[in-house]
């Protein structure tokens, strides 16, 4: 038993589980690399 039952006619994807473009997850996936590079790295 499913908490939020599907209509068959609602076929939208909620903004949250859509998938990104490439370009733009790439530009993200390099974004959060540096930041937890960032958050690692010893201050001077």
């Amino acid at each position: 038993m499913s908490a939020h039952p599907v209509d068959a006619d609602e076929q939208s994807v909620h903004p949250v589980d859509e998938k990104l473009p490439a370009l733009k997850m790439a530009t993200s996936g390099l974004q959060h690399v540096a930041a937890m590079y960032a958050g690692s790295s010893p201050r001077p």
